[in-house]
């Protein structure tokens, strides 16, 4: 993975707002009991920090998914009712894994775990566990055993069978994230710049998540603890066109693993008035020749 910025960080607009880390004090891998998304359940282990969250909107041409490991993409498929699953699955879908293929120029793009998160001043935000904003800092992967799996299937198990050959195939894990709402949006996404973490401010939790269609799968994610020298960005007013690609995981990027922590804020200069924020994801294998 690259490193040093590309664009001078200091010069660009900024907001301040709060952000949820794990405690400093935690080393260990631990196993949650809830989505991983809150946190653990003992909020000693929680570690709220105000921290500075640059607009990279002016900027975004120069992102790279190889350093800071985001992106900002297009993606237009026309309005979507984010609770018509089959919409998603059929339209919105397919729609992102092509952006994906296009943007990391992949061979291949196995897409899984798609849903959709309404603002908590919506009721739809309780319609399943994870339908609101996710607010405590993680990434949805890790460099473990459980970390790249695929609804209980190892990757290198689905690269096989996708590219029918046992050679093995460099891939990597990616997030795209949506707000299909229009904007000023009250719970942007904040992504950390990975050039300015490192392996230690990862720690990683494992356990068991269930989707609404029954299936339990055995996954690790990684939450991160804070230091002030990591880097936040957003993209200010991100249109319903726009997308959000994100890196997840590459075990060849160092140990780092080329993970992007991020985390819903309270966007401190959004009108009340403003609709609140809906937003749709997907993770997505991409594999190369």
């Amino acid at each position: 993975m690259e490193d040093g910025p590309a664009f001078s960080w200091d010069s660009l607009p900024s907001v301040e707002s709060s952000l949820m880390f794990i405690a400093p004090q935690v080393n260990a891998r631990m196993r949650f009991t809830q989505p991983p998304e809150k946190g653990p359940t003992d909020p000693a282990l929680h570690d709220t920090r105000r921290v500075r969250i640059h607009d990279v909107r002016r900027v975004v041409r120069q992102l790279s998914l190889a350093r800071e490991g985001f992106i900002l993409t297009s993606l237009d498929v026309g309005p979507i009712d984010p609770t018509d699953e089959e919409q998603i699955l059929l339209g919105w879908v397919p729609a992102a894994a092509a952006r994906i293929k296009a943007e990391t120029g992949a061979a291949h793009v196995v897409t899984w775990a798609f849903g959709s998160r309404f603002s908590r001043k919506l009721a739809a935000s309780g319609r399943t566990v994870v339908s609101a904003p996710a607010r405590m800092v993680h990434t949805d992967f890790s460099p473990g055993r459980d970390g790249s799996n695929i609804n209980n299937r190892a990757a290198e198990t689905v690269v096989r069978e996708v590219t029918g050959s046992n050679t093995a195939r460099p891939w990597r894990c990616f997030n795209l994230w949506q707000a299909i709402s229009p904007p000023p949006h009250d719970a942007p996404l904040a992504l950390c710049d990975a050039s300015s973490t490192r392996a230690a401010d990862f720690v990683a939790a494992y356990g068991t998540s269930t989707y609404e269609n029954g299936l339990s799968v055995e996954i690790e994610v990684c939450w991160l603890k804070h230091r002030s020298t990591q880097r936040w960005a957003y993209v200010r007013d991100l249109e319903p066109s726009e997308a959000l690609i994100f890196s997840g995981l590459d075990r060849a990027a160092g140990p780092r693993a080329g993970r992007v922590a991020h985390a819903a804020f309270d966007s401190p200069d959004c009108p009340s008035d403003a609709p609140p924020r809906v937003s749709l994801e997907v993770r997505a294998l991409a594999i190369f020749d």
